[in-house]
């Protein structure tokens, strides 16, 4: 069975440089250029002040990067992640505890269900991770405001994400597919895993970005990163975007739009994946 999927990937993307965004013929989707207001007046600090920003067309995954695809890259490459060097960080009992053997094969530590883990989207993935599996497949990360230009366009609902809710007793991760995608076609771009971006995260940004005056699109930013409730971090700082199946209403809420968190580059953990973007050429 395995060698079957093998070999329909690969063929897949021996006739498509979209290869790397594909999954189960979902083709990556067209994002318009556009103009949008980065950030909100009304949530939380680090989301202002609201500033217009410009965005070039992309194409972005419909899906979040499976473990089908990872597994192909990491077969083809021999590489090994940040969390098999170093373990990831797993959520037990109300706290995150970094777990020796928890990693992207075994995303809490423990045996995984083969043909069910095949299409879940990856976790336990640092962001140096997901840059290599990007080199790799030549294709690129989002910048946090082409991550958040789409997910306004798409205006997921509450149908269309895996969060916690009141009857939630053992939230997990699900298939990248099995919710409905929201306007533009994309699946979980809220919800489900947290989504790494290009960016430097700094709590200030909003407020960089307005200084600045320009109309073109804006590049991933690459400056000091910071975080005034990480200020022993010892490592860059990187943006996710998209919030999890963790959040929920009232508590996190981090599957809005303008919603932003910062994770160390090099750390891992259960909740944070990845989806690509590829230029229009």
């Amino acid at each position: 069975m395995r060698n079957f999927i093998y070999t329909v990937l690969l063929f897949s993307m021996l006739v498509s440089c979209t290869g790397a965004l594909t999954y189960q013929n979902k083709q990556p989707v067209l994002i318009p250029a556009g103009q949008f207001f980065f950030g909100s007046e009304d949530g939380q600090e680090n989301e202002s002040p609201a500033v217009p920003c410009s965005v070039n067309e992309f194409k972005l995954a419909a899906t979040e990067v499976s473990n089908q695809l990872f597994e192909f890259f990491v077969n083809k490459t021999g590489y090994v992640t940040d969390a098999e060097k170093n373990g990831g960080f797993v959520y037990e009992d109300g706290e995150w505890n970094l777990i020796e053997n928890a990693n992207w094969r075994t995303p809490e530590g423990k045996p995984v269900d083969p043909e069910q883990w095949l299409v879940l989207p990856v976790v336990q993935i640092s962001y140096n991770d997901a840059l290599a599996y990007c080199t790799w497949a030549d294709c690129r990360l989002p910048t946090e405001i082409e991550w958040e230009y789409a997910a306004k366009l798409g205006k997921s609902d509450s149908t269309q994400m895996n969060i916690t809710t009141a009857d939630a007793t053992h939230p997990r991760p699900v298939d990248i597919l099995s919710f409905e995608a929201n306007e533009l076609g994309i699946h979980h771009q809220s919800g489900n895993v947290w989504e790494l971006c290009a960016d430097v995260y700094n709590s200030e940004i909003h407020y960089k970005r307005a200084l600045m005056s320009t109309t073109e699109p804006f590049d991933a930013y690459k400056g000091r990163s910071y975080d005034p409730d990480k200020m022993d971090a010892t490592d860059t700082l990187r943006v996710i975007k998209g919030g999890s199946f963790l959040c929920q209403a009232g508590h996190c809420a981090g599957y809005r739009p303008e919603a932003r968190q910062s994770v160390e580059q090099s750390a891992a953990y259960f909740h944070i994946g990845f989806r690509v973007v590829k230029d229009k050429k």
